[in-house]
């Protein structure tokens, strides 16, 4: 029984651990489809899309949408919402970890009701 509960604590301690650590950097970059698939991906972006409104709401809407684009982010800026919701998870999965090894371990150590209590 201790060497079942020490074996879950070192599997939920390397588990958080590996949560906090993150992708490492190389992967996050990685390009997994083929060349083919690389190639039909970027000519379907640099296509322009197909205006399926009616005339008459393109002429009540003006020339263009009246919608620029978002700002995209530099290169190389940190994005702290992103930082922001990984460290959040990060720290619920530390405390989702801490939880359960506290709750077995108050259940383990409760004391058992006697045979004699019973009958």
């Amino acid at each position: 029984m201790i060497r079942t509960s020490k074996s879950i604590s070192v599997a939920l301690a390397t588990i958080v651990v590996a949560a906090a650590a993150g992708p490492p950097s190389g992967l996050a970059a990685e390009d997994l489809r083929s060349p083919d698939a690389r190639d039909a991906a970027g000519t379907a972006l640099s296509a322009p899309a197909q205006d399926l409104r009616s005339p008459d709401a393109r002429d009540a809407a003006g020339v263009g949408s009246g919608l620029s684009p978002a700002p995209a982010a530099a290169s190389g800026a940190t994005d702290w919402g992103d930082v922001g919701i990984i460290g959040g998870a990060s720290v619920a999965l530390a405390l989702l970890g801490t939880g359960t090894l506290v709750a077995r371990r108050r259940h383990r150590l409760s004391p058992a009701p006697s045979r004699a209590a019973i009958s």
